[in-house]
């Protein structure tokens, strides 16, 4: 494993990647788009209430069958994220 790690980074993660700096650019990403939506939200009912909690759903299904399938299992087309989750991915984070 840790063969494998020294020879994984050099390969397939360039120089300056910075796992902290990865984080910080999606969550914050991720919390303007959430922001600006939820800014030009006016007096909602609570029927449309109700969507948010029912696309958190939808989202964490969506979430977990993509990653279940593909990302585990050969699907044609899609060789590349099962190589990259599955072979490396699992193989560079492990339990130990």
């Amino acid at each position: 494993m840790t063969r494998f790690r020294a020879e994984h980074r050099p390969r397939a993660i360039g120089p300056r990647y910075q796992g902290w700096a990865h984080l910080a650019f999606t969550s914050f990403g991720s919390l303007a788009v959430i922001a600006l939506a939820a800014s030009r939200v006016r007096s909602p009912s609570w029927r449309e209430l109700l969507t948010v909690p029912a696309a958190f759903l939808i989202a964490n299904f969506a979430e977990y069958f993509g990653h279940k399938v593909p990302m585990h299992r050969k699907v044609a087309g899609l060789g590349v994220v099962f190589r990259r989750h599955t072979l490396e991915h699992h193989h560079f984070f492990t339990h130990q």
